[in-house]
């Protein structure tokens, strides 16, 4: 009983998915009307002076100015060096399958620009679920621009370790208790994050784990009536990944 009903609810997921490919242009045409919205509502969320990461710019660079990319294993290509954040060289460098991600400085403020090439899907799902993640106060980056016809996003860098780097946590069982609470005020929002994984959370120093790329995620209107089903596996997915630690 149990198995058929995760397949029905799994069948019915795709079923959405494969809608939303089908409406994707008028997806993005209506939250393309909505981006000063967006951005207004994000102006409160969490972001940290360029300088904060030890790099200092000239005035009139820091509007808009790239400092580096990102590899697939989350490493940066750069010539400024970031605490916490592993490097790597141009020859070890792995390619993105799916997106480019870059640091920037975005008017004097270390930020993230995550171009998403073709696919307008998971554009729209990670702008979907970082805005209403944003609204209901949950430590994610907060958006900063955003550009329709070129798929891209920008919003702001966590400054901090991601859980994948850390070698020890102090205290496993604090640091569990306030992902799983980020992640709950996540569900609370409608959003099935679908990525749960040590690379996408980052702790914080002053205000502990963010949970970051949404590209993934899932709006509860996209699951329906599964939707208790799938964030209830996902709270399992959250002491798992502790306990492996």
């Amino acid at each position: 009983m149990k198995k058929a009903y995760e397949l029905l609810a799994r069948i019915y997921w795709k079923i959405n998915r494969i809608k939303l490919r089908v409406m994707i242009d008028r997806e993005l045409e209506f939250w393309s009307s909505k981006k000063n919205e967006i951005i207004d509502n994000c102006k409160s969320s969490y972001s940290t002076d360029i300088e904060s990461l030890g790099i200092e710019l000239p005035e009139n660079e820091k509007q808009f100015k790239v400092l580096g990319e990102i590899d697939e294993y989350g490493r940066l290509l750069s010539q400024y060096k970031i605490t916490g954040r592993p490097e790597v060289s141009k020859h070890g460098f792995v390619n993105k399958e799916r997106n480019d991600v870059y640091l920037v400085s975005a008017g004097g403020k270390a930020a993230i620009k995550k171009i998403y090439r073709k696919n307008k899907v998971g554009f729209i799902k990670e702008l979907k679920g970082l805005y209403l993640a944003n609204l209901g106060g949950c430590n994610v980056p907060g958006i900063i621009d955003i550009d329709f016809n070129e798929l891209y996003i920008i919003f702001s860098y966590i400054d901090g370790i991601v859980l994948q780097d850390v070698n020890k946590l102090k205290d496993k069982n604090t640091m569990y208790e306030m992902t799983l609470n980020q992640i709950n005020k996540v569900h609370e929002q409608g959003i099935f994050f679908n990525d749960l994984t040590s690379k996408n959370i980052v702790i914080n120093p002053k205000r502990g784990p963010f949970i970051i790329d949404f590209e993934y995620s899932a709006h509860k209107s996209e699951l329906g009536i599964f939707f208790d089903y799938f964030t209830k596996l996902e709270k399992e997915r959250t002491i798992l990944l502790y306990q492996n630690l």
